[in-house]
């Protein structure tokens, strides 16, 4: 497929739509065995490699200074603030004007 001009990411999700996941409204665990294979792999490989290539660290000048240095401190209080603050942020921003509107549906569990 890499000669076919089709980009791989396009191949990928096309061989994944070929992949069974219901026969006869059973569910199959053909898709479940793969999906069993595939997590640790996964999990604990590719999607930290992703995380890791997508920060934008640059490794070219990286010099360890210490655990204490203000460039490390900079990057943990980074991670801490766009994975904790930036999430509950985003979240209750978002979703503040729809419950104002209320266009929101609530479950039954959450009014009790």
């Amino acid at each position: 497929m890499v000669e076919s001009g089709i980009h791989d990411t396009l191949c990928r999700a096309i061989i994944a739509l070929f992949i069974p996941v219901n026969i006869k409204g059973e569910f199959n665990t053909s898709f479940k065995k793969l999906e069993n294979l595939t997590r640790p792999f996964v999990n604990y490989f590719i999607l930290p490699l992703f995380v890791f290539m997508n920060s934008g660290i640059l490794l070219e000048n990286f010099a360890f200074k210490g655990i204490c240095s203000n460039s490390i401190l900079a990057l943990i209080y980074g991670i801490i603030f766009g994975l904790f603050v930036g999430k509950q942020l985003g979240i209750m921003l978002f979703s503040y004007p729809f419950v104002k509107l209320n266009s929101v549906i609530y479950q039954v569990i959450l009014h009790g």
